[in-house]
């Protein structure tokens, strides 16, 4: 860029900004004896040169923040009207990527020690967590184990109900089967005020066919909307909570 602007050297914007990050790191106690030539006069095949550019700019946040902006997120985030194109503007060059994943972040390309903390109960971790024998290890806090099972397992906390013929969630369509997606959902919004219940989780997917924002409607229909419930939270197909309101309203995004 410096051959190509047109004014005498010291005029141009690559010496200037050249010698802005030069004086910058000057000013460090350390970095006064450090001699680099002006940015005309500067051979980049001069290993000697480079070292001392290099020693001397190693910490500039100006220079890091130039390379950053100037030549990876220019060749990596560039983006016209709200769109990434393919190749940088003007050349023919393609663009690259810049991407990662849990498995990048659990490992050792970013730092040498990571503590990672879950919340759920097992050992389903990126494989660079690992110790040195390859063997992925969650350390569980004494007691996890028998707390799970104690909160699981208490009639405080649980209760289990089996649906047969003479349930009231039994099928009553003359279908046959013992249960039907309908049914189920007839006995849960049929008796959420009653009972208690202000949340649906189909943990065994019990409820088939229908969508999320399907399955709030036949809950509203069935038995919400007449016990005064105001709205359904469910979520939609990009995982955003929404409400389905009582008035029909759908897709109201939760605040």
């Amino acid at each position: 860029k410096f051959n190509k602007e047109p004014a005498p050297p010291s005029s141009r914007e690559s010496w200037q900004l050249f010698q802005d990050w030069i004086e910058d790191e000057r000013t460090l106690p350390e970095k006064k004896r450090i001699e680099v030539l002006s940015l005309e006069l500067f051979a980049p095949s001069d290993v000697s040169q480079l070292e001392d550019l290099a020693n001397l700019l190693e910490h500039s946040r100006s220079a890091c923040a130039h390379y950053l902006r100037q030549m990876v997120f220019a060749s990596t985030c560039y983006l016209k009207d709200s769109w990434t194109v393919d190749r940088l503007p003007g050349t023919r060059s393609r663009m690259m990527r810049l991407s990662s994943s849990s498995m990048d972040l659990g490992g050792d390309a970013l730092f040498a020690v990571r503590v990672g903390f879950t919340g759920t109960p097992n050992e389903v971790l990126p494989r660079a967590f690992g110790d040195k024998y390859g063997k992925n290890r969650c350390a569980y806090e004494p007691g996890d184990d028998a707390q799970i099972i104690s909160t699981l397992t208490s009639s405080k906390h649980v209760s289990v109900e089996a649906i047969t013929a003479g349930h009231e969630a039994a099928a009553s369509d003359g279908s046959g089967a013992v249960w039907t997606v309908g049914s189920i959902l007839s006995y849960v919004a049929g008796r959420a005020k009653s009972r208690g219940w202000f949340a649906l989780i189909d943990a065994g997917a019990l409820v088939t066919g229908f969508t999320n924002v399907q399955v709030a409607q036949q809950l509203m229909e069935r038995g919400l909307e007449r016990d005064g419930f105001k709205g359904v939270v469910y979520l939609d197909e990009k995982d955003r909570k929404c409400v389905l309101m009582a008035d029909g309203r759908a897709g109201v995004p939760v605040a």
